[in-house]
């Protein structure tokens, strides 16, 4: 008896090359069962003329089939059984590979997700850098302006407080002259008044 397997898994092809190991060893020689159908051998006849003998040995042989059957049948059995135990291991492995599948798949989604995340964050943070480097930008020309502004002041401030030390250096120089003129016409007065005696003496004389 021979058993072709093809395409099948490595599980069941290991528990049926272990069933044909097992059976080639147990199984009983069937040459003695060929030897037993015919022990005196059978001739042939030219017109069918010959006549066939019933060997002598008919229940043994019976009851060699019986048993061997028999002892196909549980070996069939217990191969049904390993096969059983093959299909229920697959189709667990196919449930768990079905499993594995959709967590992937749930967590292929998952990655997918955070990288569209991670590509808006890093846009976010590219526009937010860009308007910092703006508003740095603007504070800086701020900045020059308000030390330019400054600068100006300041000079503005110095020139303010020179006119107004030239202010009060005219204002002084103008009172002195203004209070030195009336001293002179008073002086020329009192001049005018010690002279004019001594010219009437003279006029009189």
């Amino acid at each position: 008896m021979r058993m072709e397997v093809q395409h099948v898994p490595w599980p069941l092809a290991r528990e049926l090359c272990s069933f044909r190991v097992l059976l080639t060893a147990q199984r009983p020689p069937m040459a003695a069962a060929e030897a037993a159908e015919d022990p005196g051998g059978t001739g042939e006849g030219l017109a069918g003329t010959h006549t066939w003998s019933k060997p002598q040995g008919d229940k043994q042989h019976e009851n060699f089939r019986y048993n061997n059957v028999r002892f196909l049948q549980e070996q069939n059995k217990e191969a049904t059984k390993a096969l059983d135990r093959v299909e229920e291991e697959r189709d667990e492995a196919f449930a768990a590979i079905a499993q594995w599948e959709e967590r992937r798949q749930h967590i292929q989604l998952e990655y997918q997700k955070l990288q569209q995340e991670l590509a808006d964050t890093e846009e976010k943070c590219n526009i937010s850098a860009a308007e910092i480097h703006k508003r740095d930008e603007q504070i800086r020309v701020l900045s020059e302006q308000n030390r330019s502004l400054l600068d100006m002041l300041e000079e503005e401030e110095r020139t303010v407080k020179e006119r107004q030390a030239q202010a009060r250096g005219v204002g002084a120089s103008q009172a002195d002259g203004q209070r030195v003129k009336p001293i002179a016409f008073w002086q020329a007065q009192d001049l005018m008044i010690t002279q004019a005696p001594a010219r009437a003496s003279l006029h009189w004389a």
